[in-house]
């Protein structure tokens, strides 16, 4: 899959907002071996909900 593609299936996933599509983001960016801004964005967004939580 594309990096591209990538950036824009976990931004679909973290609009969805239900537990398991963040637990997968969550997986993707731990997984991933590298921090491209991006991800470090979808991780900073993961927190701001689970504070809210």
């Amino acid at each position: 899959m594309h990096p591209c593609t990538r950036e824009a299936v976990v931004c679909g996933l973290l609009r969805i907002g239900a537990d398991e599509a963040h637990e997968r983001v969550l997986a993707h960016c731990l997984a991933a071996g590298d921090l491209y801004r991006w991800r470090v964005g979808a991780l900073d967004v993961l927190a701001a909900v689970r504070e809210g939580r």
